[in-house]
């Protein structure tokens, strides 16, 4: 219940700061002291109107935070994690004339780190993860000295909660998984009964869980049309043997997803934000199981921008980022006539909360920053109307830096091949410098747009491509920070170039006879003439027919005995030229 009244107590804030509102002042000289284990102490001065102050703190490998209200310029932080870095931001509300508040800017995250628990209780080392499946996956470990227990955390990358397992053992399998999904997790020793005998948190380890090919293809020619303010539609190409798709899409600058799961081709996003960039993918849905063992990748991100105008507050322009450090950078930006002030916002690319910080000039020093670390920074505009009511601009455009660091630089990996090559799919590998995530991006030659996709081993799947086409690959590194919990990037590796080859045959009807003894099929060929093998398998998979046949260039159509199959679904297959087609089949009675 504590939680989701936090959850509630930001959302309501964050709503309330969209309003048109009087300007409330940040909190300053915000300060972190009576440090332990799993607690701490903070203070900041008292805020001219302020009717009270919101709170947030979080570990700074988490993207979820936790919030409290209080009356005074003072908070305990309690049940902290011990050995963790923590973040904690707070904000200003003021009273107003409706009685609902008028909330400030977040505070720049301030930064602590949690003393160890008293026994001098050890994280586990050597932590693994291995016999990876579609929906399970096995961790392991060495035994921690002194650890009567051990606490495992795991979590879909990008979802703010974790699911957690205590267990006696030094090993445990994650069972339920979904499939083709990217996930992190750390291991924690438990020393003894009490919440202060608890070890710091293993560094992260990514994995990502295999999944099902056999007739599930990701959905290609991804549109997005009708973009209003606060809606768009998605439109896709239907695949076959689909059973439904899941549509997920969120604002660019955030890590988690909405989703939406419909049985047409097409959907209608609604209730977005406005001048807001959104990235969008689709997924298919093969089978109705349980633990979605049987979907598809999700297709690459296609991004649009929702409508809307300020031309009251003019967005600033002209953002520079200059005398960066290991810690800190200078942003910069034109003077907008009539702003008052104006709102900078920054993060670490990979993280998924802002920090926000109110500024009266047109300059701003972005402190306590982590070093080798690449952030993106906005700026808005804040006006203030003839009846004494703030508005404010759409935020600019991201620019990017990175900080400095005197440690090994991230490098680009080697070796990059390109494997399995098929019309419309091809398995890229390289060599493995460590990292724990690679990203690949990928285009047909005459493209000037990169598809891009992520990996946290040495290979990942392409699908989507065309026949007969040339494509363009890249792959870089994505390294931890050694000062911080957040990623950086290494320069591109040389590109790698391969073609597919012809498209495989398509099929154009696929029908049975009214007592289910025959079955016909139509489809067309670009190969010309040659030879194709026809099957039909079980969903098990199971071979139940195979016939050869002659191909022609164009049109094919012949038909093959089905009697004797009992009612239920099967698979039809075409294969030639090591290209294949697969579509569903429904034997009634």
């Amino acid at each position: 219940m504590k939680k989701i009244t936090s959850l509630l107590s930001i959302i309501l804030v964050t709503c309330a700061m969209a309003s048109a509102q009087v300007l409330c002042p940040t909190p300053t000289n915000v300060t972190v002291a009576n440090i332990t284990a799993t607690s701490a102490a903070v203070a900041w001065d008292a805020m001219p109107g302020a009717m009270g102050y919101n709170v947030r703190w979080k570990p700074v490998t988490s993207m979820a935070w936790s919030a409290m209200w209080t009356t005074v310029n003072s908070a305990a932080l309690n049940n902290l994690i011990p050995a963790t870095q923590y973040e904690v931001q707070v904000q200003t509300i003021c009273s107003s004339s409706n009685t609902t508040g008028t909330p400030s800017a977040w505070t720049n995250s301030l930064f602590f780190t949690t003393t160890s628990s008293s026994n001098n209780c050890l994280a586990p080392t050597n932590v693994t993860v291995a016999n990876i499946t579609a929906n399970s996956a096995v961790v392991a470990w060495t035994a921690a000295p002194g650890a009567i227990s051990y606490n495992v955390q795991y979590r879909p990358v990008g979802n703010p909660s974790w699911i957690t397992i205590n267990t006696t053992n030094t090993s445990v399998t994650l069972n339920g998984l979904p499939s083709m999904t990217q996930y992190e997790l750390h291991v924690q020793s438990v020393c003894g009964t009490s919440s202060t005998n608890l070890s710091a948190w293993s560094p992260l380890l990514h994995f990502t869980t295999t999944g099902s090919t056999f007739l599930c293809n990701a959905p290609t020619g991804i549109t997005i049309a009708n973009i209003t303010a606060t809606s768009a539609v998605v439109a896709w190409s239907p695949v076959t043997g689909v059973i439904s798709y899941n549509v997920r899409y969120r604002p660019v600058a955030t890590m988690s997803w909405n989703v939406v799961n419909t049985t047409s081709t097409s959907v209608t996003l609604n209730n977005l934000f406005q001048q807001t960039a959104y990235d969008v993918q689709v997924q298919t849905v093969c089978s109705p199981s349980s633990n979605n063992n049987n979907v598809s990748a999700y297709s690459s991100s296609v991004t649009f921008q929702t409508s809307g105008s300020n031309t009251a507050c003019p967005t600033p322009t002209g953002l520079t980022v200059s005398i960066i450090t290991t810690n800190s950078a200078l942003a910069a930006w034109n003077v907008v006539t009539g702003a008052i002030s104006y709102n900078v916002r920054y993060k670490p690319v990979f993280a998924g909360t802002w920090i926000v910080v109110n500024s009266l000039t047109n300059s701003l020093a972005l402190n306590g920053l982590f070093s080798m670390t690449q952030y993106m920074v906005q700026v808005q505009s804040v006006c203030l109307s003839s009846t004494n009511v703030t508005s404010v601009s759409p935020f600019s455009p991201s620019v990017y830096f990175t900080t400095l660091g005197t440690t090994t630089a991230c490098l680009p990996p080697t070796g990059l091949t390109a494997t399995n090559i098929t019309s419309s799919s091809a398995l890229m590998n390289w060599n493995s410098n460590g990292s724990p995530f690679y990203q690949v991006r990928y285009r047909a030659s005459t493209s000037l747009n990169w598809s891009m996709v992520g990996s946290a081993t040495n290979s990942v799947q392409l699908t989507g491509l065309s026949g007969v086409t040339v494509y363009e690959a890249q792959v870089r590194s994505i390294c931890l920070s050694p000062s911080s919990n957040y990623l950086v990037f290494s320069a591109w590796s040389p590109s790698h170039f391969f073609s597919t080859p012809l498209s495989p045959p398509q099929f154009a009807q696929l029908r049975t006879d009214a007592g289910y003894t025959t079955l016909y099929i139509n489809f067309n060929s670009e190969q010309g003439q040659g030879n194709a093998v026809v099957r039909i398998y079980d969903m098990k998979g199971a071979l139940l027919r195979s016939e050869n046949v002659s191909l022609t260039n164009g049109d094919n159509g012949f038909e093959i005995s089905i009697s004797g199959f009992t009612p239920g679904i099967y698979v039809a297959e075409v294969e030639s030229s090591g290209n294949v087609e697969r579509q569903k089949l429904f034997i009634g009675r």
